[in-house]
């Protein structure tokens, strides 16, 4: 297992990579408890309300959510068929019972559901963990500016396949079934929960300056304190956009193009400070002053008024042996609506963007979002949205155990296996103190009501190794 850890070093980050095997005595939370944030009777309840299972037999929203959760948390690819597979999985019926007893679906069942299901039924879920993953942050972190960083990512799949979806450049082939079809998400994410995400498969929000402020102002509704900072990087260009944020009281952050117009109003201190990081990285301060921008061609600015800051970032190059034998430079150009920022922490806060990049690369590469689960706009906002929900319990789970979001992952694979291993032990009439305790396996409380249904009483204390089973 790959443990990537990271802390701060001035104003930029360090990551170390550490190969090892999972410690079973760090695991503080247990898959069981993360378990228990989408409770069994909420599911069913939003099913009620959406009418998830009008008329539906077999395949209800209950099972396809738990179905869908369980090959994002196990797998790293995936399709409808092996979806529909899992169906009658001993572990998946192990771990939820209700689905017990059903017989194998083909692929076909399982699409027509996943692209007719109403989307509202996993949108109500994912608001619901929204809110409850709130309820983790510290005081600290409450009271503070909360940094939310907004990008967007792209994912691909050939004409012949994508419903609906937009083409981007010239067609070089001259065969538009093997031309590349884009959809888009956007998504703000601050650290530990995902903020809003949006989908899209049309032209018009190809954009920046579309899609980003839609999103921005969306999650903007819930932030009456007025405490979100919304970290941009340089697809938002539209100084109208700017004005439009600023006016309503939306705290931002945008870096802008090295070479973008500028009229300075007031020259401020700190031009030409250097700050030294841990890494050697030097950051120099170019520009710092309040100025109004211009917009296009024309020859005057606009009246608004932005916070300005312009850096030089030279990293360093190392040899072989740690000895720095070059520096890589690039600019840094900021501007803000919040005018009372210190230069130097306008740039550790746009710093703090690179979290959604990285946010995009694990759940591309270790939640199989860069493939498509569906082809129809239904089912891949479905997926979207359970994805977003299988993130945010693996950040749950990786939080309370003090591990990255990669291993987060692993260890919460192997801590289910124990858990389903767990259960098999159990319902076979066996005695698995020894093994609960020695893995830290604490069952969720849907599979505690169950077990009790069928005659079975499950009660363990991990501190003191106790273990009562019993009709």
């Amino acid at each position: 297992m790959t443990v990537v850890t990271e802390y701060r070093s001035g104003l930029f980050y360090h990551t170390q990579v550490i190969f090892c095997t999972m410690d079973i005595s760090k695991i503080q939370y247990s898959v069981g408890q993360i378990l228990n944030y989408v409770p069994e009777e909420l599911l069913s309840q939003f099913a009620v309300d959406t009418k998830a299972d009008y008329r539906i037999r077999v395949l209800q929203g209950g099972i396809i959510f738990n179905l869908l959760l369980y090959m994002l948390l196990t797998e790293t690819r995936f399709s409808q068929r092996s979806v529909g597979n899992s169906l009658t999985d001993a572990s998946f019926q192990a771990l939820f019972p209700k689905s017990a007893g059903h017989k194998t679906v083909n692929h076909s069942s399982i699409s027509r559901r996943i692209n007719t299901m109403p989307v509202e039924f996993f949108q109500k879920s994912y608001d619901y963990l929204y809110q409850e993953v709130s309820y983790l942050y510290t005081p600290l972190e409450l009271v503070k500016f909360h940094v939310v960083a907004v990008d967007s990512t792209l994912v691909a799949q050939t004409c012949n396949h994508l419903e609906h979806g937009f083409h981007i450049g010239p067609d070089k082939t001259g065969k538009q079934a093997a031309r590349r079809k884009y959809i888009k998400y956007t998504a703000g994410f601050d650290g530990l929960r995902v903020m809003g995400i949006d989908f899209h498969d049309d032209k018009e929000h190809q954009n920046e300056n579309d899609s980003i402020p839609d999103l921005v102002r969306s999650m903007a509704k819930s932030d009456r304190l007025h405490k979100n900072f919304y970290i941009i990087d340089r697809g938002l260009t539209a100084e109208a956009e700017y004005r439009n944020l600023a006016s309503d009281s939306i705290n931002f952050l945008v870096r802008v193009s090295d070479k973008r117009r500028t009229q300075v109003v007031d020259v401020l201190g700190d031009t030409g400070k250097e700050r030294v990081g841990l890494d050697k990285t030097v950051v120099r301060i170019l520009e710092n002053d309040t100025v109004r921008l211009f917009s296009n061609a024309k020859s005057v600015p606009e009246d608004m008024v932005y916070r300005h800051v312009k850096a030089v970032v030279r990293k360093p190059i190392f040899d072989t042996f740690g000895n720095v034998i070059d520096y890589e430079e690039h600019i840094v150009n900021l501007i803000s609506d919040v005018m009372d920022l210190e230069s130097f922490a306008m740039l550790e806060m746009y710093r703090q963007r690179w979290m959604i990049e990285v946010f995009f690369k694990f759940i591309k590469q270790n939640l199989d979002f860069s493939h498509l689960l569906s082809t129809k706009r239904n089912g891949l906002e479905v997926s979207m949205y359970m994805t977003m929900i299988a993130a945010m319990l693996i950040l749950i789970y990786a939080r309370k155990n003090g591990c990255g979001f990669r291993s987060g992952k692993q260890w919460m694979k192997q801590d289910l296996s124990a858990l389903i291993m767990a259960i098999g032990i159990i319902q076979n009439g066996g005695h698995p103190e020894d093994f609960m305790v020695k893995y830290q396996v604490t069952l969720p409380d849907y599979l505690r009501k169950h077990l009790d249904g069928i005659g079975l009483s499950v009660d363990i204390d991990h501190k003191n190794s106790n273990l009562t089973l019993g009709a």
